[in-house]
Parts: structure tokens; sequence; C-alpha cells
């Protein structure tokens, strides 16, 4: 007869591969909403469409997650996580070469995630986010915007904003330029797939458009070279 340490090993084994695919598909619906709800918005995409995409039932999917909410607010959370783990790479220094990589860095997470931001008015409607859960997600971004502009000032390589005007001005205006970069590329992205990398080289360049006015002619332009170098190794055909 088999010991009893030899029927739980078996046992054990078989629940770790049973948590194993269960940890992939719900990974695999997550990702696979992702893609859709970035193609097509949010407001296209039924839960029964990514059951269909993935090749699974919407019993399957709906064991993961019960509802759309579910899965809205699990991509949510983990653009949060993403974000967070971003946030702590960002210099605190005035290094052109890193103040480029991080900026790079932030429109790239935020373009993975751009149903978030380009779908607002659906999700908050059909309550598939909360105001106070969006609101988070705007109170994060701003709030690293506002870190690290206020470092770029305190170090010299950005002038104060003038009165009656406030720096939380300058950044409500990025913010807005974000969103509306956002919509524009997604409609580039949707009639060239080829050029995916480019989106984010304009963010960079019409952020820095917004900001020129506060930002030394010196620092500027050792940005504006980092800024080239990095259009040319992401822009570089392959």
């Amino acid at each position: 007869m088999k010991s009893t340490a030899t029927r739980n090993t078996k046992k054990n084994t078989t629940r770790a591969i049973n948590r194993s695919e269960k940890n992939n598909t719900y990974n695999q619906i997550l990702e696979k909403s992702r893609v859709l709800f970035n193609t097509f918005g949010a407001e296209s995409v039924s839960v029964n469409h990514i059951a269909e995409s993935l090749n699974i039932s919407s019993g399957n999917l709906t064991y993961h997650f019960k509802r759309k909410r579910n899965i809205v607010v699990a991509l949510l959370k983990n653009l949060d996580q993403d974000f967070t783990h971003a946030v702590e790479h960002f210099p605190l220094t005035g290094s052109a070469k890193e103040f480029v990589a991080s900026y790079a860095a932030l429109f790239k997470l935020i373009w993975r995630y751009r149903f978030l931001f380009n779908t607002a008015s659906y999700l908050l409607n059909q309550e598939l986010l909360t105001a106070e859960e969006y609101q988070g997600l705007i109170n994060d971004v701003k709030a690293v915007l506002l870190r690290q502009t206020n470092t770029l000032v305190e170090q010299g390589y950005m002038s104060p904003v003038a009165e009656p005007y406030a720096i939380d001005t300058l950044i409500d205006c990025i913010w807005w330029l974000w969103v509306g970069w956002l919509k524009h590329a997604h409609v580039q992205a949707l009639a060239d797939e080829h050029l995916l990398e480019k989106p984010i080289i304009e963010g960079i360049r019409h952020f820095l458009f917004i900001s020129q006015p506060y930002i030394s002619k010196k620092y500027f332009g050792n940005i504006l070279k980092e800024v080239d170098a990095l259009e040319a190794k992401l822009l570089l055909p392959s």
C-alpha cells in the first residue's frame, strides 16, 4: 500500500497544478481584456466577446470575474501596481537621460492601459469604476508630475510658476494634454499598427512643449538630445 506521505504529496501536487492553471486563466483573461478594451473601447467589448476571443466558456470566465466591473477593477489594480513600481525608479536628480527614460516608461505604462483614460466617461456612467477609484488614478499621476517638477525647480533646472498661477495649474494642463494625446495617438495606432512606438515619442515632445517656458535653455537642449536618441532607438527598423 502507498504510504500516507506519498498520497499527501500527490494531493499537494495536484492542488498546486490546479492553482497554477486557475492563475494562468485569470491572467489570460485580464491580458485579453486589456488588449480588446484598448483596441475597440471598453464600451464595445462584452464578457462574452472576451470569452470567445480566449476560446473558453462564459462560465469559465465568470468563475474568475463575476462581472465586467471586476475585470476593469483588476486591470486598474494592475496599473496601480505597475505605476508604483515606475514611480520608485523616477530620478531625484536633474539628469536629462534619466528624465527622458523615466517619462518614456511612464508614457508606455499609460499607453498600455489607455482604455482607462480614453473610455473614462463610459466606465463611470456604467459604474464599472467609481468616481473615487478613477480620481485616485488621476491623483496618483498628478502626484508624480508634481514631485518631479518641484525637484527640478529646487535644483534650478526649472523656474517656478509665476503668480497669479500656481504649479498645480501647470500640472493640470499637462494632465489634460496627456488625455488628448492618448485619444489622438489611439487613432494613429489603429491607422498604422507598425507605429506603436511613435505615440510614446510624440507624447514626450508634446509634454516638453508645454513645459518649455519653465525649463532652463541648457537643460532643455540636453533633454531634446536624449529624446532624439530615444526616438532613433525606438523607431529603428528591425
